[in-house]
């Protein structure tokens, strides 16, 4: 659960504060990479539901002889779903434990990726859960299963993002994992709702001991998406024809804790991204790999763990900053620092300073944010008051402008789209929140 801490010592803040205290750790090699092998294959043919059939029995690993494959998966899960005060519950029933990591929305239907874990027979199943609210209808259409041990690929496995996106023909992009005698091998694929798969880049990645994919970006504008792993792979896969990159090992997550700290900041298009290879400089690159441009960090500001934020077009990325004072963080949790910045600087998508905006009275927590945009050049500036003091922290003397990123220019805004929160109802569903075997859904 994400928290605002009230009291943080210096000491404690300067390390959370800090990705890392080690200059070179991570740096990228910045030299072009091809593009994989892997991903240049064709869509495998469709085939309908998936389980997992075809394991070979009792085939033990030399470093875990004692947890073969079984010959015969488990049973799928099986599911309730009900409306209970206006939220639509999904159930796992009569299961011990299961997890909802993933979904999306395609039209009026869901797809949920669910971990189940079966204690009784050391098993933890991967699912995804075919929704229909306005029947009540679940079913499971996508199994698979691996012991629950240090098996090769464990992490991978048990890490898996699952869904990653809805595509615009009511099917939805998955992670998908296929666990074999040597570890699990990943596909990414796209399902349907009644089960049946596509394999669009086929075995793309075996995953190594202790990794896993740890950030993804789809664009279903333009049907691409990126993905990372925690060790610094980068694949970004064209699904209109274009063509593949793979980026072996050059971009990975800042260690920190057992979650990693964020590094890569694609653009919507994918087109760019920055990265923190914490040397104090962001790099930005384009989908090649090639370096375009840096920007400097200030050792004496402090910037959230979202680095760099982007337009809708992927033309202008801007970095939020703030003094080194903890009355300013808004949350903070393992991986994630949300912070009431005092100061935006805009960037064009090589790194190149375009202008910024510095908050009214930034000494005593006049702050500064970019709500939204009207165009590609034209952001919507909030500037408020941050009362860490209040329960919950509170934004006061709220305004609102409008900046011209290339001229720096601003002139007075007063539309109501950012006034307050929409009471207007929406088709979309949103997950609410969860328990040991439920998950609630609400619009």
């Amino acid at each position: 659960m994400k928290k605002r801490l009230a009291l943080i010592p210096p000491v404690l803040l300067a390390l959370m504060l800090c990705a890392s205290c080690d200059g070179n750790a991570g740096k990228a090699n910045l030299h072009e990479e091809r593009p994989s092998p892997a991903s240049s294959g064709q869509p495998e043919p469709a085939s309908a539901f998936q389980t997992q059939t075809e394991i070979p029995a009792n085939v033990p690993r030399e470093d875990d002889p004692e947890e073969p494959l079984p010959a015969t998966p488990p049973s799928p899960p099986e599911w309730t779903v009900t409306e209970e005060d206006g939220t639509l519950v999904l159930r796992a029933a009569g299961e011990e434990w299961a997890e909802y990591w993933s979904f999306v929305q395609t039209g009026s239907d869901l797809y949920v990726y669910a971990k189940i874990s079966r204690y009784g027979i050391n098993m933890q199943g991967h699912a995804v859960v075919s929704v229909q609210p306005e029947t009540l209808h679940a079913e499971t259409i996508f199994t698979q299963w691996m012991p629950l041990s240090q098996y090769e690929g464990y992490n991978a496995f048990v890490g898996n993002i699952g869904i990653l996106g809805a595509m615009d023909d009511g099917r939805a992009l998955f992670l998908e994992p296929d666990v074999d005698a040597d570890g699990v091998v990943f596909h990414l694929s796209a399902i349907g709702p009644d089960g049946e798969i596509e394999r669009l880049r086929p075995a793309f990645w075996r995953a190594e001991t202790g990794e896993k994919i740890y950030m993804h970006r789809w664009s279903k504008d333009r049907k691409r998406i990126l993905l990372q792993s925690e060790e610094g792979n980068v694949w970004i896969f064209d699904l209109a024809g274009g063509a593949d990159r793979f980026h072996p090992g050059r971009f990975p997550v800042i260690p920190h804790s057992t979650t990693g700290y964020p590094s890569l900041f694609p653009s919507p298009t994918l087109e760019r991204f920055a990265f923190d290879d914490e040397s104090g400089k962001l790099g930005f690159y384009d989908e090649a790999g090639k370096l375009r441009g840096t920007v400097e960090l200030s050792e004496s500001e402090m910037y959230p763990s979202q680095k760099v934020g982007w337009n809708e077009t992927g033309t202008v990325g801007w970095i939020a900053s703030a003094p080194k004072d903890q009355s300013r963080i808004k949350a903070i949790d393992i991986d994630v620092l949300s912070i009431a910045p005092a100061r935006l600087d805009f960037y064009d998508r090589d790194g190149r300073p375009l202008s910024s905006v510095t908050a009214a009275d930034a000494e005593n927590l006049g702050s500064v944010e970019a709500a939204g945009w009207i165009d590609e050049r034209t952001a919507v500036i909030k500037e408020y008051r941050f009362d860490s003091s209040a329960e919950p922290p509170a934004e006061t003397d709220v305004t609102f402008s409008l900046l011209d990123v290339k001229t720096g220019q601003k002139r007075k805004y007063s539309s109501s789209r950012f006034l307050a929160s929409s009471e207007t109802e929406t088709s979309e569903w949103t997950m609410i929140r969860t328990d040991a075997t439920s998950v609630r859904f609400a619009k």
